[in-house]
């Protein structure tokens, strides 16, 4: 009896031990719509940079299609527990973004005053107060800001509000501690809802991609174009050249064939005209007249003359 009470006792130790355990797995467990930490917010802007500044993606994803890839990243990357849904990830974001505005505008501002004597803290600091005086809330994504304040969206958007503007109360050269971040859920509303664009600039980037390579693509074809001319033109001057040989050949054929001719010609005169005098020279001149046969005679002495000098 007293074994079997022992074996129940051990056994409800563990089934005890073993509730435990799952009650304070569950209660670390970060529950969907609970505060976002900071590392999620981290993960999220990484997640965003990586889908937005696609260049593959980038411009054709549509909103919804775009999210999904958003909380893939999200979940393929992270190294914590989270269980943020595609809503959650996207208000999220819409919230970072629009305090990123409107603190980078409160940065900006405090950069156009050129203040001498003050470091990249100061700044970070008097532009925390500004931004609470105008929000009456901290700002709370240091840790985002830091990772896009370099992106191309947020470095156009300090230059178009590098005006300084004046506080609405208080001043913003009171020294600055160390603002404690808030990590609650913020709530957007519909209304504050802001456009989830890729940030500003890539588009301009690819577009000039896009120019170059048509610039390339028409130098490209001019010079194919120019060395087509060139190749046809010389082809065009060695069929000429080609031809003039072949007249040139011809005329060379016909030029020797009226010199065979002349000559045949010449041949045939000389065998007439040696006829002739053949003829001549053996004429019985008893029969004819004497101015005849003197004639004759002086005839026959000229050819005898001419064949003596041939």
């Amino acid at each position: 009896m007293e074994s079997q009470y022992l074996n129940q006792s051990t056994q409800v130790f563990a089934q005890e031990s073993q509730f435990t355990t799952e009650i304070e797995s569950l209660s670390k467990k970060p529950q969907r719509g609970g505060n976002f930490t900071i590392e999620e917010d981290k993960l999220l802007v990484s997640a965003w940079l990586n889908i937005s500044l696609d260049a593959v993606h980038g411009n054709e994803q549509k909103r919804f299609s775009y999210w999904k890839r958003v909380w893939d990243f999200f979940h393929e990357h992270k190294k914590f527990e989270s269980n943020r849904n595609e809503n959650s990830l996207m208000n999220r974001w819409s919230t970072i973004q629009l305090a990123m505005n409107k603190f980078c505008g409160c940065y900006a501002q405090i950069e156009s005053l050129h203040q001498s004597g003050i470091n990249e803290d100061d700044k970070i600091c008097k532009a925390k107060i500004m931004y609470k005086e105008l929000k009456k809330s901290t700002f709370q994504f240091e840790h985002c800001w830091i990772m896009l304040r370099d992106q191309p969206k947020w470095m156009v958007e300090s230059e178009k509000k590098k005006q300084p503007k004046r506080p609405r109360t208080g001043t913003i050269s009171s020294p600055c501690t160390p603002d404690s971040i808030n990590l609650g859920e913020d709530d957007v509303s519909p209304n504050d809802f802001v456009d989830l664009e890729r940030p500003t600039g890539r588009k301009a980037k690819k577009e000039r991609l896009n120019k170059r390579k048509n610039k390339e693509s028409v130098h490209s074809s001019i010079t194919k174009t120019l060395e087509d001319i060139k190749q046809d033109k010389k082809k065009m001057i060695d069929k000429k050249i080609e031809m003039i040989d072949k007249v040139y050949v011809q005329k060379e054929v016909e030029l020797r064939i009226m010199q065979e001719k002349h000559e045949v010609e010449l041949q045939k005169h000389e065998v007439e005209l040696f006829r002739e005098d053949e003829r001549v020279i053996l004429m019985d001149l008893n029969g004819l007249s004497e101015i005849q046969q003197e004639f004759y005679r002086a005839w026959q002495m000229e050819i005898i003359k001419k064949r003596r000098t041939n």
